[in-house]
């Protein structure tokens, strides 16, 4: 191993029991439902065998009618409550035949197409070409589970959970099209709108970073910025209202990823990674945890047994390979058992992340995932982000390190001039960590040593905490092999990146210089 420490050697705390299921069996029960209908062939009603005009008319219709359909129900993360809204934003308009005539004399040119795409039915894939998505979910993030009994903290910049879809997924797939977004890539977004000073042509182009999904239907986070042109038109926006401009994906990843699911080669990750945070800056991290612990479609091998103590569970053995279908970020997922095809609920604790992978003879390859990130926030209703951070550190205990730094915690948004008392603070502080653990109006706690709350902006003594404390930084006198990242707005990456080279005489290796 070239880094990190061998996956053989580890083991799952004593001390950490397997987190019980929330209420989601339903949810799990519904997955196998959906899973046993989009696995049914479509079927074609009142089809006759009699070639005539009308009925080749009609079956083609039925026939392009299904393949849509079905194209749309098959692709990851659009879930049946949303293909609505995706053909609701494709404003289908049909012609007369009088308007279809008309139309046909008024040919001016004619696209002249590649032989080769009709030889092999596809064409390369170009991120650089914009191409048409359709808004299918709207959800703010922020202020709704962090309420104070005290006080409004209700978020000044709330952040919106968008998904898009694109328009016609079931046009024919483009060769070397990627099937999911790696870290660090990004996508943009150009739209047109009215009335701003953008070189007074209206439109208005902004790149972002995904939390999920590939080309063809994807999530991200989107904060609203006062006087933003983008964040603030995005988030008003309404699921299949409006047809949207997007390409990509862009960037360099963060680390190198096999080129298919089939290579012997396993994904190569650093020893450890700190991500230092603002605002929005959160969602490359999000995006990391996601892709690293989080994925779906991806086979997972089970290190521990694990005997099914309900019906809709499975029962595991040591070396069996699972296949993720759906998380509940609660330590638990609705997997499918590659080896027997059975599909039911396990604890992922008993799993390998996908950077770990098995050898002939079952041994096993790779390195443990191990992510700090400190998220700098005013409020403590800014926090968001929270089921991700949570369902990682539930999946793979020891995996995750999550840092708040609030700077105004106790302090209503509408009044920032008050003075909040050491109460305050304290209840604020106790919210957000109830908020992390999932216990909602209680005062829950993660795992021991996951989570931690500073009520103070993030400064050099904040982050030399975080770094040599919490991330062990050439901890035991071995230099660290890792990647800190700095994601927020420009004034804060050049204030953190001053307090690292500040700080690199005590963290040796911190910052790498550009000779």
């Amino acid at each position: 191993m070239e880094s990190g420490f061998d996956a053989r050697d580890i083991e799952l705390s004593a001390s950490y029991t397997l987190n019980g299921q929330d209420n989601l069996r339903k949810r799990a029960r519904a997955s196998q439902a959906i899973e046993k209908i989009n696995n049914q062939p479509p079927q074609i009603q009142n089809y006759s065998p009699i070639a005539t005009p009308t009925s080749i008319s009609l079956s083609r219709q039925l026939s392009k009618k299904r393949t849509a359909d079905t194209v749309i129900k098959k692709i990851p993360g659009l879930l049946d409550s949303e293909v609505k809204f995706l053909l609701q934003a494709r404003r289908t308009h049909f012609h007369t035949l009088l308007a279809v005539d008309k139309l046909s004399k008024l040919l001016v040119g004619q696209l002249v197409i590649p032989p080769s795409a009709f030889t092999t039915g596809k064409r390369g894939f170009e991120p650089s070409e914009f191409r048409r998505y359709a808004m299918v979910s709207n959800v703010v993030q922020t202020t709704s589970n962090l309420t104070n009994l005290k006080i409004n903290t209700g978020s000044a910049s709330p952040v919106h959970k968008l998904k898009f879809c694109l328009l016609y997924p079931q046009v024919v797939g483009q060769e070397d099209e990627p099937t999911e977004f790696l870290p660090g890539q990004c996508i943009e977004i150009q739209m047109k709108i009215g009335n701003n000073s953008e070189k007074n042509s209206g439109w208005v182009s902004r790149y972002y970073t995904p939390l999920r999904g590939s080309t063809k239907c994807f999530e991200m986070l989107v904060k609203t910025v006062a006087g933003g042109l983008m964040s603030t038109f995005l988030n008003r926006q309404k699921p299949g209202t409006r047809q949207f401009r997007i390409r990509g994906p862009f960037g360099t990843p963060f680390f190198s990823v096999p080129r298919s699911p089939s290579s012997p080669m396993v994904i190569q990750i650093a020893d450890k990674y700190v991500f230092i945070t603002a605002g929005s800056g959160l969602t490359p991290a999000l995006h990391m945890i996601e892709y690293l612990l989080l994925p779906t479609k991806t086979p997972l091998i089970v290190h521990t047994p694990y005997t099914a103590q309900s019906p809709d569970e499975l029962t595991l053995t040591a070396s069996d390979v699972v296949e993720v279908l759906e998380h509940f970020y609660d330590g638990w997922a609705y997997v499918r058992n590659l080896r027997t095809t059975e599909f039911g609920v396990i604890p992922l604790p008993v799993t390998y992340p996908r950077t770990v992978r098995t050898l002939s003879g079952g041994a096993v390859e790779g390195t443990l995932p191990q992510i700090v990130v400190l998220h700098g926030i005013r409020y403590t209703a800014d926090a968001f982000g929270l089921q991700t951070l949570r369902g990682a550190a539930l999946a793979y205990p020891g995996c995750v390190k999550i840092v708040h730094a609030v700077s105004n915690p106790g302090v209503a948004v509408e009044d920032t001039l008050s003075s909040p008392s050491a109460g305050d603070v304290r209840a604020s502080v106790l919210r957000l960590r109830a908020a992390v653990a999932g216990d909602e109006g209680g005062e829950g706690d993660l795992i021991p040593g996951t989570h931690a709350v500073y009520t103070r902006r993030i400064d050099r003594d904040v982050v030399e905490e975080v770094v040599v404390g919490v991330a062990a930084w050439n901890a035991n006198g071995e230099k660290t092999k890792g990647k800190v990242f700095v994601c927020g707005s420009k004034g804060f990456e050049g204030g953190v990146y001053e307090t690292l080279v500040e700080s690199e005489d005590e963290v040796e290796g911190l910052v790498q210089h550009d000779d």
